[in-house]
């Protein structure tokens, strides 16, 4: 069985140059559905240059922590500290937001940051406007006025 997941990537370290080659590397371990545009944002939480995020739409037969153990070596590989924790500049994040329909919060998913960020949510809506919440069934285009962390956007791609 196959499962339709999101991912979000972010970076504001040479943020084109490591997403873009992010892309490249998932386009190599899954298949890729859609790519949202690029959407910049100031850093939440630190003092840092602006972020770009991109969510991107896969198809993928994997678990969900073998997935996470693939975006961990993506992660390292383009030079993520492992000490990272919390708000710090990025070369690279990558969140699997959601995994199909499924519901486990062990394994954080649906994500939080899919019910907090516009820098999620927005991206999955313009790639899925009948984007549907895996927790209530409800669309999330109604949703996305109401985030609790509404952070300006810009498309830059």
């Amino acid at each position: 069985m196959t499962y339709s997941c999101y991912l979000s990537l972010g970076s504001n370290i040479s943020p084109q140059l490591n997403i873009r080659g992010a892309v490249e590397s998932l386009e190599s371990l899954f298949l890729i559905k859609n790519i949202s545009s690029e959407y910049s944002s100031q850093a939440v939480g630190l003092s840092g240059d602006d972020f770009v995020n991109v969510v991107v739409e896969i198809d993928t037969a994997l678990p969900i922590p073998n997935i996470k153990t693939e975006l961990d070596n993506l992660e390292k590989r383009a030079g993520r500290n492992e000490q990272m924790r919390g708000f710090q500049s990025r070369t690279l994040d990558i969140d699997l937001i959601t995994y199909g329909a499924s519901i486990d919060p062990q394994q954080r998913i649906p994500h939080p940051d899919l019910y907090y960020y516009s820098f999620v949510l927005t991206p999955i809506l313009e790639i899925n406007s009948g984007f549907i919440d895996p927790l209530t069934g409800l669309l999330m285009n109604t949703y996305a006025e109401t985030l609790l962390k509404r952070i300006p956007l810009r498309r830059t791609s």
